[in-house]
C-alpha cells in the first residue's frame, strides 16, 4: 500500500473506532454523545499528527484538518461526497461462516463529508453474507427514517444516495435477481422505506470507496470474537 493509501486507512480507522466507542457508551453506560463529539476527537488527532508532519515535511495542520472533514473526496476509488443539499448512506457487512457471526455497519454523511449518523452491530445468523449486506442497508434506512424522515419531519429529510460494495445487494434492490425468496420480507421493508424517503440513487462501489462502513462492520464482528 502506498503512503497516501495508508494515511487514508489510518484516518478511516480513527473515525470507525470513535463511532464504536460512542455506540458502546450509549448502549452499556447510557452516555449519549453528539455527532460533533466525533469531529472534536478527530480534529485533535489530526492537529497533533499534522504538527508532527510539519516538523518533518512542512505540512500544515489546517490542510490536514480540511482533508479529514472530506474523507475520500479526491479522485480514484476513494469516497466521494454527495451532491449539494443531499446525504450519502454507505453500508457494509462482514461475515465468518465458521462462527455464524457477522457485523454490519453504516454511515450517513453530507456534501461536506460531515457525519450525520453512524452505527454498527453484531448479528448472529446461519444465513449468508448477502443477507447481512441487505440487513446493513435496512438498518441504516431504519435509523435515518426514525430520526430524520418521519412524516412530520419530511421537510428536514434530504435526498439520499445509497452506496454498497455488494453488487448482489444492489441488484436485489433493483429487482434484478430472480431468487429473492429467502429475504423477500427484508427487501419489501426496504422498498417500502424507499417510497417514504427520498432515495435518489442506489449504486455499487468498490470496497476502497466504502472504507469507513467496511471498517465499522469488521470492528463489530471482531470485537465480539475477542469478547468470547
Amino acid at each position: 500500500m502506498d503512503k497516501a493509501g495508508e494515511e487514508e486507512r489510518r484516518r478511516s480507522m480513527i473515525i470507525a473506532w470513535q463511532i464504536w466507542e460512542m455506540r458502546n457508551k450509549s448502549i452499556f453506560k447510557g452516555v449519549h454523545s453528539e455527532t460533533r463529539d466525533i469531529q472534536l476527537v478527530i480534529d485533535r488527532y489530526i492537529i497533533n499528527s499534522a504538527g508532527r508532519d510539519t516538523n518533518l515535511k512542512g505540512k500544515s495542520a489546517n490542510k490536514d484538518l480540511h482533508l479529514i472533514r472530506r474523507i475520500g473526496d479526491n479522485t480514484g476509488a476513494r469516497w466521494k461526497p454527495p451532491t449539494s443539499n443531499s446525504w450519502k448512506l454507505n453500508t457494509d457487512a462482514a461475515w465468518r461462516a465458521d462462527t455464524n457471526t457477522g457485523g454490519i455497519g453504516w454511515i450517513l454523511r453530507d456534501e461536506k463529508g460531515e457525519v450525520i449518523k453512524a452505527d454498527c452491530r453484531i448479528i448472529r445468523t446461519e444465513r449468508n453474507i448477502t443477507y447481512l449486506e441487505v440487513m446493513a442497508i435496512c438498518e441504516g434506512l431504519r435509523a435515518i427514517r426514525q430520526e430524520h424522515c418521519r412524516p412530520i419531519q419530511q421537510e428536514h429529510c434530504r435526498p439520499i444516495h445509497l452506496e454498497s460494495d455488494s453488487l448482489e445487494a444492489i441488484h436485489l434492490l433493483h429487482r434484478q435477481c430472480q431468487d429473492q425468496t429467502e429475504i423477500i420480507w427484508l427487501l419489501e421493508e426496504i422498498w417500502q422505506m424507499m417510497e417514504d424517503m427520498k432515495i435518489v440513487s442506489m449504486r455499487h462501489i468498490s470496497r476502497e470507496a466504502n472504507k469507513v462502513a467496511h471498517d465499522l462492520a469488521r470492528r463489530a464482528m471482531e470485537n465480539d470474537l475477542r469478547e468470547e
